[in-house]
């Protein structure tokens, strides 16, 4: 029994790094079996708040409290929250649990019991009726959700989302307006892997050198982009950096301006990509809705290019011939919307 306890506890409560404070205070009686010193360690560690240990008035310095006490079924949680204005309690026993264990179980409790709490502030806000008491601060409330988000790897685990993008190829400095769809699915409470389809379609203005020719390219290109993204959260705000892959294949034709039917350019189907940056900055105005600011650099390994099969000039080389290619490496700017789910 004390095993499966032990693994309840585990499993439910995730270890996270130090965060900003969120104000909560603990009352805990001496006749509670726990090392005192070494259960403040513990749930400092895992709520990374200023936990204070206060035998009265613990409420006037921090606006969630949690007193332990002991009953005759075990020991009693009251939690009482002014952050969601509510009270809870729950009953825990520890009895069957070995006496050098119970601290950190006890801690690993209060955790979860707290964030159980704090769990509405993630939730879709509803018109019921509002609780008695001053609301909290949104400083307050956003330090608290981003206790919960960094806690909960499974919460809103998924992102469907869509962008407007401007790319920009560094050997046909032209904008490509371009439109993606996007899908994200979040592996830990930092990383995230997301897959992309880009569809754009736009016109390059270019020169064919050997023969001092001004060239218009029209391009239509689909690609697929594959990267890993690790994120840092700042309240409602986030910041994130990925590395990834993107493959494309590109349709290029060119006609000459103006028009000259004997001078002959072939159009091009061929693959591009190669490795991606990816970074972006995110903000979330509900817990479903995401809107982003991203900018993408990738290497092109993958080239595509448009060559003519006119006679060129006899001190011309091999590439006099081309006309305009795809290659080098390219950048977008990207405004993107995700659903959260």
């Amino acid at each position: 029994m004390a095993c499966l306890w032990a693994a309840v506890c585990l499993l439910t409560v995730v270890p996270g790094p130090a965060r900003a404070q969120t104000g909560v205070s603990t009352h805990v009686d001496s006749c509670v079996p726990i090392d005192p010193e070494r259960f403040r360690r513990i749930l400092a560690i895992e709520l990374g708040a200023a936990t204070d240990y206060l035998q009265d008035n613990a409420t006037e310095r921090n606006p969630v409290t949690v007193s332990l006490s002991c009953v005759d079924a075990g020991i009693q949680l009251l939690l009482e929250d002014a952050v969601t204005r509510k009270s809870m309690t729950r009953i825990v026993d520890v009895q069957r649990v070995e006496p050098q264990s119970r601290s950190r179980l006890m801690a690993l409790t209060v955790a979860e019991f707290v964030v159980a709490s704090w769990l509405e502030i993630r939730l879709p806000k509803q018109a019921v009726a509002e609780p008695v008491g001053p609301a909290p601060s949104r400083e307050l409330e956003r330090n608290v959700a981003r206790v919960v988000d960094e806690r909960m790897p499974d919460w809103r685990a998924w992102q469907l989302g869509a962008a407007f993008d401007l790319m920009v190829f560094a050997s046909a400095i032209s904008p490509i307006p371009s439109g993606s769809l996007r899908l994200s699915h979040q592996l830990s409470p930092s990383l995230l892997l997301g897959v992309g389809l880009q569809f754009g379609v736009g016109v390059l203005d270019g020169t064919l050198k050997s023969l001092a020719q001004d060239v218009q390219l029209k391009l239509i290109t689909t690609s697929m982009s594959l990267a890993l993204h690790y994120r840092a959260l700042f309240g409602d705000f986030d910041a994130s950096t990925g590395l990834g892959a993107r493959l494309g294949f590109a349709y290029l034709k060119a006609i000459t301006q103006p028009r000259d039917p004997n001078l002959e350019i072939s159009a091009s189907y061929a693959p591009w990509g190669g490795p991606m940056l990816a970074f972006a900055l995110g903000y979330r105005p509900d817990p479903q809705l995401r809107i982003a600011l991203e900018l993408e650099v990738g290497a092109a390994v993958l080239s595509t290019r448009v060559t003519t099969t006119a006679p060129l000039p006899a001190n011309a080389n091999h590439d006099d011939a081309i006309v305009a290619q795809l290659a080098t490496g390219w950048g977008a700017g990207s405004f993107a919307v995700a659903w959260l789910f």
